[in-house]
């Protein structure tokens, strides 16, 4: 999975940082969808992105400091389990 885990992205005070996810294909997937929260229990959830592919950029600003990240896929309607929790550092310059 991408980003990798702690990785730090740079990005220029009231710019919006672009950063790309992917994981690893689910089989019978027929979308995914990936969860940004400044917390790792996801109680303070930045947003909610659905994907078709094992791909997707964030074109958004995030909060400052450590993002934390997690997928899931959905087979016939029906999500599955979310992944294991990443995480990400963003700062502002």
């Amino acid at each position: 999975r991408e980003p990798l885990l702690n990785t730090s992205f740079i990005a220029m005070e009231g710019s919006v940082p672009f950063v790309n996810f992917r994981w690893n294909k689910i089989a019978n997937a027929s979308h995914y969808e990936i969860q940004l929260a400044e917390d790792a229990d996801f109680v303070n959830v930045v947003g909610t992105f659905s994907a078709r592919s094992t791909r997707y950029t964030l074109k958004m600003e995030v909060p400052e400091g450590r993002v934390f990240w997690r997928v899931r896929a959905f087979i016939n309607g029906t999500p599955t389990e979310w992944s294991q929790v990443r995480n990400i550092n963003v700062l502002y310059q």
